[in-house]
């Protein structure tokens, strides 16, 4: 069994998924690799062995369909298969094409970004907040206004 929470779009809106999974072939494992998996059916419902759905309301970014996705006994065919650094034939043989790292590298870049942006949210955020706490009238005064 395989399950990913917090993946974006994943809840409601997304059918297919990008999956880093061990790939097995002729009883062999051969290390992991990234697939494209179909998770739903052409009515929207999850297909035999897949489980997903919304984590519900996210705090501070409720519009965000951030899901869950359990996977149990899944076969993903060959053709499903990332094939532009990897290329898995027939026979089961693997030929590895650059470096296969990339995938992975590219993930940590991504977080990386996401990291290193925050600061510049969180300063819009006080600097909104101060000004608003300037103008903002709690109480009223003496004269009742």
């Amino acid at each position: 069994m395989a399950a990913k929470f917090w993946p974006g779009d994943l809840g409601i809106y997304a059918n297919y998924a990008m999956v880093f999974a061990k790939l097995i072939a002729n009883g062999q494992s051969l290390g992991v690799h990234s697939f494209l998996v179909p998770i739903r059916d052409e009515h929207n419902l999850p297909l035999p062995n897949i489980e997903v759905g919304d984590i519900g309301p996210k705090y501070g970014f409720i519009t965000k369909d951030n899901g869950y996705l359990l996977m149990k006994n899944v076969r993903i065919p060959r053709k499903n298969m990332l094939r532009k650094y990897v290329t898995l034939g027939k026979d089961g043989s693997l030929e590895i094409k650059g470096n296969p790292k990339i995938g992975y590298a590219t993930m940590m870049l991504i977080r990386k970004m996401i990291a290193c942006s925050y600061y510049k949210i969180l300063g819009q955020a006080a600097t909104i907040a101060g000004k608003y706490s300037l103008i903002r009238k709690q109480f009223r005064n003496e004269q009742g206004t």
